[in-house]
C-alpha cells in the first residue's frame, strides 16, 4: 500500500533503538537487568550500558546498526541482519524487534500527509 512504502525507515529504526534503550521490547515489557558482573566489565571496558539499567541489545552496536525494515503491501516489520540476530531472539524473545502501538500509530501518522499528496497526484495527474 501507500501508506507502507511512506514509512520512514530511519525514524521507525529510531524508535525501535530508543525503547531498547530505555530497555522495553516492542509490547512493552522489560528487558532483564544486567548482572552486576556485566555491569562492571562494561564500566571497566567502556561498553554501552543502557541508562535503565536493562538489556538494550546495543553491546557491540552490530545489532542496531544492521538494523532495517522489511516491508510487505499490508505490513512493515523491523529486522536485524546482524548474524547473532537469531540468538537475541531465541534469547530475549521476537518482540526486541517492532514498535510499540504508540509509536507504529506515530510512524503511520508520520506517512499520512506524504500518503494523501501521493494519492491526489495519482488522481489528477
Amino acid at each position: 500500500s501507500i501508506t507502507i512504502e511512506n514509512v520512514n525507515d530511519k525514524k521507525a529504526i529510531e524508535l525501535n533503538q530508543q525503547q531498547l534503550i530505555k530497555g522495553y521490547d516492542s509490547n512493552g515489557n522489560e528487558m532483564p537487568e544486567y548482572s552486576k558482573k556485566t555491569k562492571q566489565i562494561k564500566a571497566e571496558t567502556g561498553g554501552f550500558l543502557s541508562p535503565s539499567g536493562r538489556i538494550a541489545l546495543k553491546d557491540e552496536g552490530d545489532f542496531f546498526n544492521d538494523m532495517r525494515v522489511f516491508k510487505e503491501p499490508d505490513f512493515f516489520a523491523l529486522t536485524s541482519e546482524d548474524q547473532k540476530t537469531n540468538m537475541l531472539i531465541d534469547r530475549y524473545g521476537k518482540d526486541v524487534l517492532g514498535l510499540t502501538e504508540k509509536d507504529s500509530e506515530t510512524i503511520i501518522q508520520e506517512t499520512r500527509t506524504k500518503t494523501i499528496e501521493e494519492i491526489e497526484k495519482r488522481i489528477y495527474t
